[in-house]
C-alpha cells in the first residue's frame, strides 16, 4: 500500500491545500480574546433559511451547497457541522487499514422530513498521491448506523481539490483514499496480464491452472523488496528457480498473495523474514510527539492534548504560545545504574539526570487512553467522561482533544495534578513504552482562589410597590343652573369631516410581554424541566455564565430546578426586545433538548395567552 508522496504534486496544488490548511487552523484553534476559548467551534457550524427560492450557499472550510427552488418553505431551514478536531470521535467510521480519511467530516442537517428534490453539495479535501491512490466518499444518512460508499464526481479546475455530491437525503459525509486496485480475469485457459499500474509487473497463468473463472486485484505497492505474506500475516521465502533481468524477477508460486523482493547481505537470506515485516510497518510510521497544554482563566480552566509529527511540534507549540497556552512537559523517571562486581554489599545507587525521551514512532489511526489524577479531575460536562481516547489523524491538519478540568476538592491551595497517556493496541513492548507519557501540571495558591471566588449573577428586578391614593370626596355644591344656547352655523359637508379627521400616521401597535415569560410562568417551567444547563446550550447563552450559575447554585445549596430559573431570567433580560420571538426562541431551544412537550404547551399557552401552572403539565402527564 502507498503512502503519500509529495513528489508529483503541483505548485498550485501544493498551495491549495496549504490555503485550506491554514483555512482549517484558522477556525478551529482556540483564542485566549473570547471569555470562553472553546467557543471558537461555532465557526465550525452554519445554518440558512434558503426560502422557496433556493440558491447557492457557502459553508464552512470552503465547502458548498446548491439548493434548487421547491425545497424549502419560508421557514424550513438547514445547517453543516464540521465535526472539531477535538470531537471528531463522535462521527469517525470505523476504516480498513488500507483506507484513511482525507477531509474533515461534514455533517448536515434540515427540519424538513423529506426533501422533495436533490441538493448538490461540494465537500473539499486534502491532496493525496492520485498516481496510487484512489478518492472514495463515505457517507451516513440519517438514523442510519452503517456508513456507505457515496457516488460523487471529482471537481476539476478548482483551488482546493473536491468532490460533488447529488443527494436526496442528508447526513454525515467524509472523503477518504485507498491505494489503486485493478482487477482481471484468470479462465482455465490461462492467462498473460501485464498490469497497468506498473509496467515492470506481469502476471502468466498456464492453462488448467484453475478449474474455473475468476477475478483477481493486483495492489499498487511502493515496497521495494521474493517473499510471500501467508493468511496468518508473516513472510515467507518463495523457494525455487529466479529468472532475473535488469527491472524484473520471474519465479512460479501455486498460491497467489502479496509479494515483494528485498536484498540482503551474503549468508543473512533467511533473516529477511524478519526484516520486511519491520520495514512493512514503518513504511507508514514517522516520528511523533504528543503536546499538552493549559490554559487558566478565572473561571474556567481546560486543557489541550495534541498529536503531531516530530518536524511540526515547534511550530504547533510556538502558534498555541502566541494565543496564551502554556506547555506541559513531560515527566522522565530518572535511571538507575547498579554495579554487579560486588554481590555482597552493592554500591550506592548512582542516580543519573533525566534525559528526554527518544521519542516514538506514530502512524495513522494511533489512539491514546487519557487519564486524570492527582488534584485536579474532569469536568462533569466534559466529553472526556464520555469516549477517553485521543487518536491521530495523519492525513488531517489536526489530531487533538479539549476538555475542562476543575479542582478534586474545594481546598483554596497549590493543586498538583497528572496527565496520563497509554497507547492502545500496541503489540511491541518497545514501542508500548516508548509511547506511555505522563505531564505533570501545577497550578499556584492564587488561581486556586480566584476559581472558587463567587461570580456575581445579576437578580430579578423586583417590581416596585403600587402607589396607593386616599380619595376624599368633598359634598356636592349646588350651583345655579347654566342656561346652554346652542350657536346656528352653516353644516360641514361629510367629505369635509373625514378629510380633516384623517390622520397620516401610521397606527402604532404596543407589544406586551407573553404570559409564560412572567416570573410565576418561568417558575413553573423550571421545575418542570430541571435539567437547565443542557437548556442553556440550546439557548445559545455563554458558557463563562453558564458555569458561573452552575457553582454559584452548588455553592449555596440550591437545586437543579433553582439553577433552571437563574438561566431562564438571565436568557429572558438578553431577550427582551423579541416579544413573540422569544417565544419561539424557548420552544426551538425545548425541541431540540428533546422537550417537545414541554414546547407544545409553552405555545398553546402562549397563543390562549395565559400563564403557565402546574396543572398544564399534570395534564400532560396524565395524557
Amino acid at each position: 500500500m502507498p503512502g503519500l508522496t509529495t513528489g508529483g504534486r503541483s505548485s498550485k496544488a501544493k498551495s491549495a491545500v496549504g490555503s485550506m490548511r491554514k483555512d482549517n487552523n484558522c477556525h478551529v484553534s482556540t483564542s485566549t480574546n473570547k471569555p470562553n476559548p472553546m467557543d471558537d467551534d461555532a465557526h465550525l457550524k452554519i445554518s440558512y433559511t434558503p426560502g422557496k427560492k433556493g440558491g447557492n450557499f457557502g459553508l464552512p472550510l470552503g465547502a458548498k451547497l446548491t439548493v434548487p427552488d421547491g425545497v424549502f418553505g419560508k421557514k424550513d431551514s438547514i445547517t453543516c457541522q464540521v465535526a472539531p478536531p477535538t470531537s471528531r470521535w463522535r462521527y469517525s467510521p470505523v476504516l480498513p487499514f488500507y483506507e484513511h480519511m482525507t477531509s474533515e467530516i461534514f455533517c448536515l442537517t434540515t427540519s424538513l422530513n423529506v426533501l422533495k428534490k436533490s441538493l448538490v453539495v461540494q465537500i473539499p479535501y486534502y491532496n493525496v498521491d492520485v498516481e496510487h491512490s484512489e478518492i472514495n466518499v463515505k457517507g451516513k444518512w440519517k438514523d442510519e448506523l452503517d456508513w456507505v460508499d457515496v457516488g460523487f464526481l471529482r471537481k476539476e479546475g478548482t483551488s482546493t481539490p473536491c468532490v460533488e455530491l447529488e443527494v436526496d437525503r442528508l447526513g454525515t459525509f467524509v472523503v477518504t483514499f485507498t491505494p489503486k486496485k485493478e482487477a482481471f480475469e484468470i479462465t482455465p485457459q490461462g492467462c498473460l496480464y501485464n498490469a497497468r499500474l506498473s509496467r515492470y509487473i506481469s502476471i502468466r497463468f498456464p492453462k488448467k491452472a484453475t478449474d474455473r473463472p475468476f477475478q483477481y486485484e493486483n495492489e499498487s505497492t511502493d515496497d521495494i523488496a521474493v517473499l510471500r505474506k501467508t493468511d496468518q500475516g508473516s513472510w515467507e521465502i518463495v523457494e525455487g528457480n529466479y529468472k532475473f533481468t535488469r527491472t524484473t524477477v520471474t519465479f512460479d508460486v501455486k498460491t497467489l498473495s502479496r509479494f515483494c523482493v528485498a536484498k540482503a547481505k551474503p549468508g543473512r537470506r533467511k533473516r529477511l523474514t524478519v526484516a520486511v515485516p519491520i520495514l512493512e510497518g514503518r513504511a507508514d510510521k514517522e516520528k511523533g510527539e504528543v503536546l499538552v497544554f493549559v490554559n487558566l482563566q478565572e473561571k474556567f480552566w481546560f486543557m489541550l492534548v495534541e498529536c503531531v509529527a516530530e518536524t511540526k511540534a515547534e511550530s504547533r507549540t510556538n502558534e498555541r504560545r502566541q494565543k496564551g497556552f502554556k506547555l506541559i512537559t513531560k515527566s522522565v523517571t530518572a535511571k538507575v545504574e547498579i554495579s554487579k562486581n560486588n554481590f555482597r554489599r552493592p554500591p550506592p545507587i548512582k542516580e543519573f539526570k533525566a534525559k528526554e525521551p527518544d521519542g516514538f514512532e506514530i502512524f495513522d489511526g494511533m489512539k491514546w487512553n487519557i487519564g486524570i489524577a492527582d488534584d485536579i479531575k474532569i469536568h462533569y460536562d466534559s466529553d472526556l467522561s464520555e469516549n477517553s481516547e485521543l487518536q491521530y489523524f495523519k492525513y488531517l491538519p489536526e489530531s487533538s482533544r479539549r476538555f475542562v478540568i476543575e479542582p478534586r476538592t474545594n481546598d483554596e491551595k497549590t493543586l498538583l495534578g497528572a496527565l496520563s497517556l497509554a497507547p492502545i493496541g500496541l503489540e511491541d513492548p518497545r514501542a508500548n513504552e516508548a509511547a506511555t507519557l505522563t505531564f505533570k501540571v501545577a497550578i499556584d495558591e492564587e488561581t486556586v482562589k480566584a476559581y472558587f471566588k463567587p461570580e456575581f449573577v445579576p437578580e430579578e428586578e423586583k417590581p416596585k410597590p403600587k402607589r396607593e391614593f386616599n380619595i376624599h370626596f368633598a359634598e356636592p355644591v349646588v350651583e345655579k343652573p347654566v342656561v346652554v344656547t346652542t350657536p346656528r352655523f352653516k353644516p360641514i359637508p361629510q367629505t369635509v369631516m373625514e378629510r380633516l379627521m384623517k390622520s397620516n400616521r401610521k397606527p402604532v401597535f404596543i407589544e406586551k410581554e407573553s404570559k409564560v415569560l412572567t416570573g410565576r410562568s418561568l417558575m413553573t417551567l423550571a421545575h418542570n424541566v430541571p435539567e437547565g444547563l443542557t437548556l442553556a446550550v440550546h439557548l445559545n447563552l455563554p458558557d463563562s455564565t453558564i458555569t458561573g450559575i452552575g457553582f454559584d447554585a452548588i455553592a449555596n445549596g440550591r437545586g437543579m430546578s433553582d439553577v433552571t430559573y437563574k438561566i431562564l431570567l438571565y436568557w429572558k433580560r438578553q431577550t427582551k426586545d423579541k416579544k413573540d420571538g422569544a417565544v419561539d426562541i424557548l420552544t426551538m431551544a425545548l425541541r431540540e433538548m428533546g422537550r417537545s412537550d414541554i414546547a407544545r404547551v409553552v405555545l398553546e399557552k402562549h397563543q390562549d395567552k395565559k400563564e403557565l401552572t402546574a396543572g398544564c403539565f399534570d395534564i400532560l402527564a396524565g395524557v
